[in-house]
């Protein structure tokens, strides 16, 4: 079911309940009969007004997680008010840091990362912290003793070698791969822009060779020159008389309707990029993500300052760009030792 549907109907259901909830009692509601699974549904209907669609997507994640952790730990419905139809919820006050310890070992047993372990736990905290302040309730952090931090991932940039082997990859045979290729390209040339504001860029960014945007993610202005390649690029994909930059999304759909688009697009991106990482061999991976750290990376081999880089990415931050380069700095310290080593002459037994 799609996202969206499933959404607008809990949203439905959560305005039954609390229609039902106002007719037995005035005030605010205790936190001792408020539904765990019921605030989440309500606040991802709220993000959803709000157009936060992407925070609406991570809640709605976290949500169908601890669901089936409910449902396959054999919990039913603990409200006072439940008519028996409520399905599988617990109170507020009853998420508590045994139960979280016991969905972490839930997950931990059903193969799910570490990393995706920590966003499940941080979005149900970012939840129950706002409900608990809403409905008054006053009780230790539940989260405190479940892994909620970023391990490393994979390395996901690639050298300058393999680069230059995508620009000259031939794939005229193929439409919708050269356009993902030019996508990861033009992504290179912008400095890392990533794909959703690849795909939500309007005519109206662009002034001349300026282009002029605000971070999806973060709200933060992006201004940069375009170099000529990349307005090459956007040459040769434009569609005449369209707002939009590219044939990703149209300019005329609502705000969730383009959101699902985007979603869609960014999967048959991605999905084109693993084909054209198969072309490549030498087991290269690309992803819309790849660009940005590539970018970030070649920079950085560039010399160019660290807070430059950052700025040239939109990070609100230093410590988002060391993240990005952090596998890096141990290979150029390699080569600095090995620039040092060589300049004394050793006999093999030494």
């Amino acid at each position: 079911m799609d996202n969206m549907n499933v959404i607008d109907g809990r949203r439905s259901a959560m305005c039954r309940v609390a229609a039902s909830g106002r007719k037995k009692r005035c005030g605010r509601k205790a936190a001792a009969d408020v539904g765990f699974l019921a605030t989440i549904d309500l606040q991802i209907a709220e993000l959803q007004e709000q157009q936060l669609f992407g925070r609406a997507n991570g809640y709605l994640s976290a949500r169908s997680s601890f669901g089936r952790f409910l449902a396959e730990s054999g919990c039913g419905c603990r409200l006072d008010s439940c008519q028996g139809d409520c399905g599988v919820d617990i109170r507020l006050s009853d998420v508590t840091a045994a139960l979280i310890r016991e969905y972490e070992r839930w997950l931990r047993g059903n193969g799910v990362t570490r990393n995706t372990m920590s966003f499940y736990m941080r979005e149900l905290r970012a939840v129950f912290n706002r409900a608990a302040r809403k409905y008054g309730l006053v009780a230790a952090n539940p989260f405190a003793d479940v892994y909620t931090g970023n391990d490393r991932t994979a390395k996901r940039n690639v050298n300058r070698y393999v680069v230059q082997r995508l620009i000259n990859l031939d794939l005229s045979g193929s439409k919708g791969l050269e356009f993902a290729k030019d996508m990861f390209l033009f992504s290179f040339l912008t400095r890392g822009m990533p794909f959703v504001d690849i795909a939500y860029l309007r005519w109206s960014a662009i002034k001349g060779r300026t282009l002029t945007y605000c971070r999806h993610k973060t709200g933060q202005q992006i201004r940069q020159t375009l170099e000529p390649q990349a307005m090459r690029i956007i040459e040769r994909w434009h569609v005449a008389g369209s707002e939009m930059v590219f044939p990703i999304l149209d300019a005329a759909l609502d705000e969730a309707l383009l959101y699902r688009k985007y979603r869609s697009a960014l999967s048959l991106h991605n999905k084109r990029l693993r084909q054209i990482s198969e072309k490549l061999g030498d087991d290269v991976h690309l992803t819309s993500y790849v660009a940005r750290h590539t970018w970030a990376t070649l920079a950085w081999e560039c010399d160019i300052p660290l807070f430059e880089i950052s700025l040239a990415l939109g990070h609100t931050s230093e410590r988002t760009t060391r993240i990005y380069l952090d596998t890096m700095k141990y290979s150029r310290l390699d080569r600095h030792c090995r620039k040092v080593a060589k300049k004394f002459r050793f006999n093999s037994t030494q």
